[in-house]
């Protein structure tokens, strides 16, 4: 069996249902897809980085690309039930029968493209360097208050997502974090028996910039990241 310390792995199916085929949709100077695969790329900190996707133009374009190996995503795992969690074993999986084993794993989510080089680099020396620690995950300032946000309780009534009383002051709550989906890293030993890459007690949280929070799911979504891209410097070492 060969070990390598990290693998980064890029999840792109085709198809969606929100935003249609917004994995490849125009970002930048390719697609949403290409922009984090090429950023992966540059960064150049992992051992090896793995596309799981069934988009043809994706593997076309990387098929031939040696920093870049190719996992065709099965049918059964491009649906939109198909968790994240599902993809990633597959793939390690698939990795397993070819003789090779990681002792880190890394996700790397295609809608979520406003990442620092500066901010992946610090989460992977924090998790790789760090042996109580079993994973590590992006979080950013929530953009709004979460106290102000309502559920519905039942068909008839309504309540707070946390506990307060309608005149609180946003002072009187405890820090809040929003988990932007931008960078997730693991133990692939602790991921593997957990199928999770959260651990409440051993995860370390990474406070990344505000531009992390744009996660392209809607339309509106993707007009803001076109214009925030423009002025957005991720080459920031």
């Amino acid at each position: 069996m060969i070990n390598h310390q990290s693998c980064a792995i890029v999840t792109a199916r085709k198809g969606s249902k929100g935003l249609v085929n917004k994995n490849i949709l125009p970002f930048k100077d390719s697609n949403l897809t290409q922009f984090s695969i090429d950023f992966l790329i540059e960064l150049n900190i992992f051992d090896k980085i793995i596309l799981s996707t069934d988009i043809e133009t994706l593997i076309l374009k990387n098929n031939n690309k040696k920093e870049i190996h190719i996992s065709t995503r099965p049918e059964n795992l491009a649906n939109d039930n198909t968790s994240q969690v599902e993809v990633v074993l597959d793939i390690l999986e698939k990795e397993k029968l070819k003789g090779i084993s990681y002792s880190h794993i890394f996700l790397f989510q295609p809608t979520s493209p406003f990442r620092k080089f500066s901010e992946i680099i610090k989460g992977f020396k924090e998790l790789t360097s760090n042996k109580e620690s079993n994973s590590i995950v992006g979080v950013s300032d929530p953009l709004s208050d979460p106290s102000d946000c309502l559920m519905e309780s039942n068909c008839e009534t309504m309540k707070f997502i946390l506990p307060r009383e309608l005149n609180s002051q946003r002072q009187e709550f405890k820090q809040t974090y929003f988990i932007n989906g931008t960078f997730y890293g693991c133990k692939t030993d602790y991921f593997i028996k957990n199928k999770s890459f959260f651990d409440l007690k051993k995860s370390h949280l990474l406070l990344m910039s505000d531009y992390a929070s744009i996660d392209i799911d809607k339309e509106i979504d993707y007009q803001i990241a076109n214009l925030l891209i423009k002025k957005f410097k991720y080459n920031d070492i």
